[in-house]
Parts: structure tokens; C-alpha cells; sequence
């Protein structure tokens, strides 16, 4: 069976389409592929960063109100009252891990803010390279230049994709 030939818009047209359809994938199955909205990435940004911002500030100010607190030792001072505070398991050791870790919060907000910025661009100039690669193609080659999609795909899935059988 020959193949007949192609465009370049045309057989990146049948690549996209090719790529886009699930491998090996029953109904029901994941493997349908997805979409991604860089936009909704990049507009998530600044609520998480102004997230972070206002748990540090609750953070802080809770750490200042529980530090007066504890300095006017409302448990009391006797046996009883160090047993609640004082020790491995006691109140001043718990109350003090769970400061320390809100006060990790929101560097970990900034850390996943920061991560949704990156994953936009990244999406964002993945497109664009591969954009600007295909329309470069096409000016490269003319209406009637051979393509062979089935041995560019195999090509690629063997990670030669320089080798597309064109001369």
C-alpha cells in the first residue's frame, strides 16, 4: 500500500491527532488525555500568594498572643500545672511544634505559588516552541514534500526524531 503524499500542515495535523488519542485504553480507563489552561495556572498565583501572606500574619499574631499567654502560666505553678505544661508530652512542647509547623505554611504556599507560575511558562513556552517548530516546517517544506507519518511516529517513539524520511 502506498502512502500518499502529505502537507506538512497536514501530517502535523495527523500527528496532533495520533498523539491526542489514548494508548491502549479500555472504556472507562484514564488515558484520554487532558487539557491544560496556563492562564488558570498563572491566575492562581496571587490568590496562594496572598494566601501565604495572611496565614503568616495570623501565624505571627497567634505567636504573639501565645507567648503572653504562656508567660502568665495560666496552668499554675504547682505539681499539677507542670505536669500540664512542662515534659515531652506536655502543653508548652505540643503548643510550640504546632506554631513551629503553621510557621512553615507559608513558605509552603509560596513554595506551590511559585511552582504554578513555572508550570504556566513552561506550558506556555512549550507551546510556543512547538508552535513556532511546526510553522517553521511548513516554510521549509513545500505543498508537495513526501511525509510519511508512520515512519516519522516511529522515529520519534525510538527518539530519533531528526529522522523524519525526508531527504
Amino acid at each position: 500500500m502506498d502512502e500518499q503524499p502529505m502537507s506538512a500542515r497536514t501530517a502535523a495535523t495527523q500527528v496532533a491527532k495520533v498523539a491526542a488519542q489514548p494508548s491502549g485504553s479500555t472504556a472507562g480507563d484514564a488515558g484520554t488525555g487532558f487539557r491544560v489552561d496556563p492562564a488558570q495556572y498563572a491566575g492562581a498565583v496571587g490568590p496562594v500568594l496572598s494566601g501565604s501572606d495572611q496565614l503568616g500574619d495570623l501565624t505571627r499574631g497567634l505567636s504573639a498572643y501565645m507567648s503572653g499567654m504562656n508567660a502568665r502560666v495560666p496552668w499554675g505553678n504547682d505539681d499539677s500545672g507542670e505536669k500540664f505544661a512542662d515534659g515531652e508530652k506536655g502543653y508548652l512542647t505540643y503548643s510550640g511544634k504546632v506554631l513551629e509547623g503553621l510557621g512553615n505554611l507559608p513558605a509552603a504556599l509560596k513554595y506551590i505559588a511559585d511552582g504554578l507560575k513555572v508550570m504556566a511558562e513552561s506550558y506556555d513556552n512549550t507551546e510556543e516552541g512547538l508552535s513556532t517548530g511546526l510553522t517553521s516546517m511548513e516554510a521549509e517544506l513545500p505543498e508537495t514534500a513526501l511525509f510519511h507519518p508512520d515512519l516519522a511516529l516511529r522515529d520519534v517513539a525510538q527518539g530519533r526524531p531528526h529522522q523524519t524520511g525526508r531527504p
